[in-house]
């Protein structure tokens, strides 16, 4: 074992918290059986491992790459021993604090050294030998817990000394970087930035965990303390070195120090693999794995055999989500050359904030002519041409386009875009095309690849099916992609081509053409019809005829499908679109009575006309005529009923004062139904004319009550009223066999009650409802106060009854502002004139809020405006005015105009003493007593 400077510590560069201490040699920590301490007895074994070599020397020089720069040879790691020798002397000393010392030891020719060595595709084995601190310390003499261990720093020998207090801490397994971290005291883990410690036992209260961090190299010149946040965690930065790392933890409480936990980690010094995949004609992946945690970023000079490092290009590479860093490169990137191709791996190391040589391969690059594919496809204006973006985006690149007649009189050069995809015109032209691409490597150009294409003459096919009886559908299809339109004359075997009609095809998704006619544009000729179709070549600029056919119409009358039906307002005939649109359609309409002695003539170029009742009841007839050269066609005929109005009544009591009254089957023609309601008493001296409510089913509904008709008790009798479209007359529909309403004619009060009580805004509502057997509400009345004598008493009145119900809102600002408990009482005024008072008792109204606002204006020659606002009280509004100097001795009082809620008045200064500050005050004179409203003070100035 090797015990070094009885646990020195050393000032570091980031010494933290630490570095206000004076650490001495009477710092004594206590581990049970064992001891530890910022540089505790450690059993350390590690190899000797050597920087790379060429390679990482070159980084600071100029990146030029050789093939040997990566030749190196490695000798296998040996451990390197060293004998620990204890003073035992020392060790059974009686004095009150025992020093243990250390001989250090070590055999420079036991340490070997091995450089590293980058296979084709690896760089392994850069740490071997190397053994965990835990394990170490499992192996570690025990020093009896009397003892106390001094650490003596080299540079406080002579500065005071503080003593820790004495710490018992249980043994823990400790396991290196890659053991399990499940039961450890302190892990640490190796991250970009680097070590990432958690301490993850309990923390005691008001105490701090602090980490000591530096590696095996030189001692402990790199130490770091690193102080953890509260919840033990702290990253701790890489000093620059690879290798064996101690770590070790301490808990500060009230600025005493105890150890917790040593351990160590290993850094090992990098390496990594590379694999190259080919992933097309032209370009090949490059994969780099199994990359510590410290490399942040990887670049991959890469360059052929030929030609030395002329080509050489460092590339970057992109990290991926399983570690693993890719780039694919080209062959365009380095002249399309072939053969041996080097590939070298460099990283950038959080350790050393340097880039260091990980690994290189080489692999055989089999590029030849056609390899890049350059692909062909007829566009609508021209030549689709593509080929890989790695080539067009690397290299300038060039297609020359020609067709093969008259050799290449017609040949155009096209610079390739970076995307690789271009259209090339055509050129007038039908037949083969030719392609060849050229790319400019090394001043030159040198051919990539060479095609054709074929641009045959245009030629399509097409078909007819019949959509409706007077709509055919024409589609063409396998219509070449140069075409761009397509045009459809089509045209009757009758009288030659009096009626051709060239129509406009419109372009699906599929690619087909398609247009949809009717025969209507065609006369309504049945018989032979000719299609040809014609399309515009952007081969030529030209229109080409590209086919035609024909096919046999069997249009006959009755074809048209004309309906009519019975509308709210008139008869609602409709016909095909296609007719109405392109056919002088006019629709004859007439009732049966007395002949055609009402017929009218409506002109239709939608397809959907409304033809007016002619006041009459029964059939009525409507033939529809197209205007064909100037002459009227009867294209179609029909007929419907109106019958007579007829109506179904159903009346449901549903209480002893109230019946629902339910019209069904009523004719559409039928608008606003009235139920004439009466009682048998008194003949109709009741009779009420009710407006029932239409429903989304058609019926029409209303309920009625007894207080509607003097509460009387016995039949009621309802007929049923409506008017009629048809005859644009007011007419009797049905009678009923009535309902019987039997009851006590005794009559009730209505509802009267206090919703909505919100006693911190000084507010309630007054709710007075209508019930079904109480007397109609013509009035309502309510007188509120609180004080005993009534001298803020208010009262609100409202004649506005909606739906039997008064609402009256009470506020505590109609009562001077008065906080306290409110009397309300209640009187009720019927339609017969009878009025009814009711007591609701006492609410609380407690609103702190003033609601009256008072400002100033100067008007000139020593007089000011007065404006207040929000008075809603009732009473004569009076305002004190005194200015500050000898107190109130010129206060003057005003009295205000009121206009509703607002009052006005002025001030005359000559009133008062001199200029500075008024004061004014505003009242409320009402019943004898005064109100305070509110205040403001205003400067008069000289």
């Amino acid at each position: 074992m090797k015990i070094k400077g009885h646990g020195t510590i050393k000032k570091s560069k980031a010494y933290g918290v630490i570095g206000t201490l004076l650490l001495s040699a009477a710092l004594i920590v206590s581990f049970g059986n064992e001891s530890v301490s910022a540089d505790e007895v450690t059993n350390t074994s590690s190899n000797a491992i050597e920087n790379v070599s060429n390679v990482e020397n070159q980084i600071d020089s100029p990146l030029t790459e050789t093939a040997d720069s990566f030749t190196a040879t490695t000798n296998d790691g040996e451990v390197s021993k060293t004998n620990e020798t204890v003073d035992d002397n020392q060790r059974n000393s009686t004095s009150q604090s025992s020093t243990i010392a250390t001989t250090e030891t070590s055999d420079s020719s036991q340490i070997l050294k091995s450089d590293d060595v980058i296979s084709d595709t690896s760089n392994e084995g850069n740490s071997n030998g190397v053994t965990s601190e835990q394990e170490k310390q499992n192996e570690s003499t025990e020093i009896d817990n009397s003892e106390s261990i001094t650490e003596t720093p080299l540079e406080l020998t002579k500065q005071k000394q503080i003593t820790s207090e004495t710490l018992k801490v249980s043994k823990s397994t400790n396991r290196g970087a890659t053991g399990s971290a499940t039961t450890e005291t302190t892990s640490a883990t190796l991250t970009a930035k680097g070590f990432d410690l958690q301490y993850n036992e309990t923390i005691t209260p008001g105490a701090k965990i602090m980490f000591a961090v530096w590696s095996e190299v030189n001692g402990q010149d790199d130490l770091i303390w690193y102080t953890a946040d509260s919840n033990g965690h702290a990253i701790a930065k890489y000093t620059g070195t690879y290798g064996l790392y101690n770590i070790h933890t301490y808990q500060n409480l009230n600025g005493q120090m105890k150890g917790l936990n040593g351990r160590t980690i290993d850094v090992p010094k990098p390496s990594a693999k590379v694999s190259i995949v080919k992933e097309s004609g032209t370009t090949y992946k490059v994969t780099v794995s199994d990359i510590p945690a410290y490399i942040t970023s990887i670049q991959v000079p890469t360059w052929t055999e030929k030609g030395g490092q002329d080509d050489i290009q460092w590339y970057g590479t992109t990290y991926n989500s399983d570690g693993t860093f890719t780039k694919t490169f080209s062959v365009a990137e380095h002249n399309f050359e072939n053969g041996q191709y080097n590939v070298h791996v460099y990283g950038t190391s959080a350790v050393t904030n340097s880039l260091t040589g990980l690994t290189g391969t080489s692999f055989q690059g089999d590029y030849k002519f056609g390899d890049v594919h350059v692909g062909t496809s007829l566009g609508q204006n021209g030549i689709n041409i593509s080929m890989p973006s790695d080539v067009s985006s690397d290299i300038t690149v060039y297609h020359a386009v020609w067709s093969a007649e008259r050799d290449q009189d017609d040949i155009v050069w096209y610079k390739v875009p970076a995307n690789g995809q271009m259209i090339a015109k055509y050129t007038g032209s039908y037949g083969t095309y030719l392609v060849h691409t050229y790319g400019v490597v090394k001043d030159q150009m040198v051919c990539l690849s060479a095609t054709s294409i074929d641009v045959p003459k245009p030629s399509a096919k097409v078909s007819i099916v019949k959509e409706s009886g007077t709509t055919y559908k024409v589609i063409v299809s396998d219509v070449p992609a140069y075409i761009t339109s397509v045009q459809l004359p089509t045209w009757t075997a009758k009288n030659d081509q009096d009626d051709i009609i060239w129509y406009t095809a419109e372009r699906q998704s599929d690619g087909t053409f398609t247009k949809t006619f009717s025969v209507a544009e065609h006369n309504f000729e049945s018989g032979k019809y000719n299609v040809h179709y014609y399309g515009i070549s952007s081969v030529t600029n030209t229109l080409t005829g590209l086919g035609g056919t024909s096919f046999n119409c069997d249009y006959q009358f009755g074809d048209i499908a004309i309906t009519a039906k019975a509308g709210a307002n008139g008869i609602e005939i409709t016909m095909p679109q296609d007719i109405a649109k392109v056919a002088n359609v006019s629709h004859a309409v007439w009732s049966e009575v007395k002949g055609q002695d009402d017929i009218k003539w409506y002109g239709d170029t939608t397809g959907h006309v409304l033809a007016p009742y002619s006041g009459d009841y029964g059939t009525y007839h409507v033939h529809t005529y197209a205007n064909v050269n100037g002459k009227m066609i009867c294209i179609g005929a029909t007929s419907l009923d109106i019958p007579k109005p007829e109506v179904t009544v159903h009346i449901d009591k549903v209480t002893d004062y109230s019946a629902k009254i339910t019209v069904t089957d009523v004719p559409i023609y039928i608008h606003d139904i009235q139920l004439p309601t009466w009682t048998s008493k008194n003949n109709q001296d009741d009779i009420k004319w009710y407006h029932a409510t239409k429903q989304a089913d058609g019926s029409y509904v209303y309920t009625f009550y007894a207080k509607n008709h003097r509460f009387e008790s016995g039949h009621y009798n309802v007929h049923v009223y409506g008017t009629s479209a048809v005859t644009h007359s007011f007419v009797c529909l049905s009678g009923s066999d009535g309902i019987d309403l039997i009851f006590d004619e005794s009559l009730t009060n209505p509802t009267v009650t206090v919703q909505n009580h919100d006693s911190e805004r000084g507010t309630l509502q007054v709710v007075i409802a209508e019930t079904e057997n109480s007397k109609d509400i013509q009035s309502v009345t309510v007188a509120a106060w609180s004080d005993p004598n009534q001298k803020n008493l208010h009262w609100y009145n409202s004649e506005k009854v909606v739906n039997g119900r008064v609402i009256i809102n009470v506020d505590e600002k109609y009562h001077h502002n008065i906080s306290a408990d409110y009397t309300i009482h209640v009187y009720v005024k019927t339609k017969d004139g009878e009025t009814k008072g009711y007591n609701l008792g006492q609410y609380a109204l407690n609103n702190k809020q003033v609601t009256a606002s008072v400002s100033t204006n100067y008007k000139g020659t020593g007089v000011y405006g007065v404006n207040i606002s929000g008075v809603y009280s009732s009473g004569t509004v009076k305002y004190a005015v005194w200015s500050e100097v000898n107190g109130q001795n010129d206060i003057r009082w005003y009295d205000a105009t009121t206009s509703g809620t607002n009052a006005t008045g002025l001030i005359n200064v000559a009133n008062h003493s001199g200029t500075g500050t008024y004061h004014l005050h505003v009242y409320q004179s009402d019943n004898g007593q005064m109100y305070f409203l509110t205040s403001t003070d205003f400067t008069v100035k000289r």
